[in-house]
Formats: C-alpha cells, sequence, structure tokens
C-alpha cells in the first residue's frame, strides 16, 4: 500500500514539474503606438552564478534556438507558451535586429524574466529599439473568401528569417517596422501565376492610398439599360445579353479573374462563355472598345476605363458582395534620388483638387 501510495505522488510531483509556463506582455514602439507583426521569442537564460563579466560561458547561449516563439498582434500583444519553469530572456528581432527585454539591444543589460508552472507571469511589456527602415503594408486585388486562411509572407533576400501576417478579409494587410534593406513579398497559398514579389524599405515605407475603383456595367452609349442593383438582377441582365466583353485574365488583367469566378458564383460560367468576348489590352482592345464598337453588349471592366470612353455608359457598379475593389497607392522607394520632390509629388495627389479629379474619373476614394 505504502509503496502504492509512493509512486502516486511521484506520478504528480513528475506532472507538476513538466507543466509549461506562460509570458505574456505588450511590445510598443518609442512613440507609443503597437509595434505589431514583431517576433517575440523566449530565449535560455544562463544560470544566476554566471555573469555578463564572466564572458564566454555568459554569451554561450544560443539564440537560435529559442524555446517559444510568438508573433505580436495587431494591439502589440504577444503570448509564449509551452515554456518549461526556468530563466529566460525575452527578444523582440526582425531580420537580425534584437532588443531584449526591457531596452538594450543585447544580453548585458537584458533583465531575466523566471518561469514557473504555478502561474503565467504577465505584463512583460517594453518598447522596440527600431533600426533605420519603414513599415510595409498593402492589398491584395482579390480578398480571401471567409473562410480562407490566407497569410502574407515576408523574406529577407540575405536573411532566412519569415515574417507573417494574415490577409484580412477586405484585402488588406500590414506587416510592422522593418529595417531597411530588401525584400520578397509572396502569398500562401500562393496565387497561380503569382511570383514573389521583390521591393526596397527606405527610411520610410509608409504606404499612402491615392484611388481606388471597382468593377463597372457598361453597355454602348444610347443602348437599353439593364437593371444591375442586386447579384439576382445582375445575373438575368448577363443571360439576356447577346455577348459579354471583360478583360482577359491571360493578358495579366487584375479583374478577368474575379469576373470569371463571379459567374461561377453566379451559376451561369456555362452559359456566358460561348458569348464571351475577351480583351487582350492595349488601347484597341481595351473592354470599353469592345463594348463602343458593338462586338459586346455588356461590358465589365473597372469604372475608371468604361468612364474614360465617351462611346459607352456605364449603368451601374458590381453589387457591394460581388465586388472587387482596386486601391492605388503611392511610396517613395528606397533608392530615390530626391525624396523631398517625391513627397511633394505625393502631397500634389492627395489635396481636395485632386481627390475631386479622382472622383470624376472613377477613382474615388
Amino acid at each position: 500500500m505504502m509503496m502504492n501510495v509512493f509512486v502516486t505522488l511521484l506520478l504528480l510531483l513528475q506532472a507538476t514539474a513538466a507543466r509549461p509556463g506562460v509570458v505574456t506582455g505588450q511590445l510598443q514602439t518609442k512613440d507609443g503606438k503597437p509595434a505589431a507583426a514583431i517576433r517575440i521569442s523566449a530565449v535560455p537564460a544562463p544560470a544566476p552564478n554566471i555573469r555578463p563579466s564572466d564572458g564566454q560561458n555568459y554569451y554561450a547561449t544560443d539564440f537560435n534556438l529559442p524555446a517559444s516563439t510568438a508573433l505580436t498582434d495587431a494591439q502589440g500583444r504577444y503570448r509564449l507558451a509551452n515554456l518549461a519553469p526556468g530563466r529566460y530572456f525575452i527578444v523582440a528581432s526582425m531580420f537580425g535586429y534584437p532588443t531584449f527585454y526591457p531596452a538594450t539591444t543585447n544580453a548585458d543589460g537584458a533583465t531575466v524574466v523566471t518561469v514557473g508552472a504555478a502561474a503565467p507571469v504577465d505584463g512583460i511589456n517594453f518598447t522596440v529599439l527600431l533600426p533605420p527602415g519603414g513599415n510595409v503594408s498593402g492589398r491584395v486585388s482579390t480578398p480571401p473568401s471567409t473562410n480562407s486562411q490566407e497569410k502574407a509572407i515576408l523574406s529577407g533576400v540575405a536573411l532566412g528569417e519569415l515574417l507573417e501576417t494574415p490577409v484580412a478579409q477586405d484585402g488588406s494587410f500590414t506587416f510592422g517596422h522593418l529595417p531597411k534593406g530588401s525584400y520578397l513579398l509572396s502569398l500562401f497559398p500562393t496565387p497561380p501565376g503569382m511570383p514573389s514579389r521583390p521591393f526596397q524599405v527606405g527610411e520610410t515605407g509608409a504606404r499612402i492610398d491615392l484611388a481606388r475603383t471597382g468593377i463597372g456595367i457598361a453597355v454602348r452609349k444610347g443602348a437599353p439599360k439593364p437593371d444591375v442593383s442586386s447579384p439576382e438582377a445582375l445575373r438575368r441582365a448577363l443571360l439576356a445579353a447577346k455577348s459579354v466583353g471583360h478583360a482577359s485574365p491571360a493578358g495579366g488583367s487584375i479583374t478577368g479573374g474575379h469576373i470569371m469566378r463571379m459567374f461561377e458564383k453566379l451559376g451561369i460560367a456555362d452559359q456566358i462563355a460561348p458569348k464571351t468576348k475577351l480583351s487582350m489590352g492595349g488601347p484597341n482592345s481595351r473592354v470599353s472598345v469592345l463594348v463602343s464598337s458593338g462586338e459586346a453588349e455588356i461590358g465589365l471592366q473597372q469604372a475608371s476605363e468604361l468612364l474614360d470612353n465617351p462611346e459607352v455608359e456605364m449603368v451601374g457598379l458590381l453589387p457591394p458582395e460581388l465586388q472587387q475593389i482596386t486601391i492605388y497607392s503611392a511610396g517613395i522607394t528606397a533608392s530615390a534620388k530626391q525624396p523631398e520632390a517625391a513627397k511633394a509629388m505625393i502631397g500634389a495627389l492627395t489635396t481636395p483638387d485632386a481627390k475631386s479629379i479622382f472622383k470624376a474619373k472613377g477613382l474615388g476614394l
């Protein structure tokens, strides 16, 4: 009987010792804003009797093998889980630039956080020390479906580290502050035919949205205007049309693929296919030209293109649940020889007068 009690007690002690610890906190920038999409790691720290003055023994910790990692969310919050009880450095890192809790770039001045099994260690909040660089944000032309787990993935060209952030339902994504340098941006799952996109991050990576447009529906000037106010009304109009024009995905169009998926969503892809007229791009092969020439009875294309042709009339935009919004943005490249002039140009494009012109041309924000 005593042996059974001893074994049971031993098992309970082992279970308690194996219980993982948790560290939570929040990361912010020097101006007090949340530091989003920053990698946080718990790195095993040396034993208490080893000091920085001991030299090699203190720095023997392998910072490439953290015990737990996490990515800060949009509010800069993080949660490091599954930690064995022990001593840890909490490190925020961005492509080789570390910030040790509470605010140092190396282990010498770092505060060790002791993790136990009894309760989480909360409130490990600190400020990330940002190297020169900027922010990266963007938007995919076709937002992910409701159940999609699409992610934007960023990698350093000369570094093996990866950062990932979810793509929101409106197609937008944002990475936190990044050091100056070269990067590759890709999406996962990767859309067919989409390669990784290389780019540079300079002193400022801020993106400024200038204009946006949606997909419009047009007929030849003077022709009867069908009802396209709802998905069902649009479905009837497309089925009734003798021909339907849109841009070819093979020509690099950002609307063609979306429109074809819309036909499938409406359940009319097979009926539309035989009467489809494709635009291949260029001034004489635009969707609006297909419509104005009579080759296509109805045309589907970005409103900005349709409004540019006086021989066609836009009868409406795709219903919101079928729409694809394209945003045109401006930014300053890392290699800009006259960044101040570039800033001035962007400023001119964001004035109220400029915005009113954009809106009149189908590019209203």
